[in-house]
């Protein structure tokens, strides 16, 4: 889905600028499970 999107936006006239990931491995005591997240950054050609 992501890189379908990507692939369209790109040839609409997107430029993908750059990528960015962040992750929160843990959020407390109880919480066994993290997020792991991507930011695309484009600008308008």
């Amino acid at each position: 889905m992501r890189k379908l999107k990507l692939t369209t936006m790109i040839s609409e006239g997107w430029d993908l600028v750059f990528v960015t990931s962040a992750v929160e491995s843990d959020a407390g005591k109880n919480d066994g499970n993290g997020t792991f997240i991507t930011r695309y950054i484009l600008k308008e050609n």
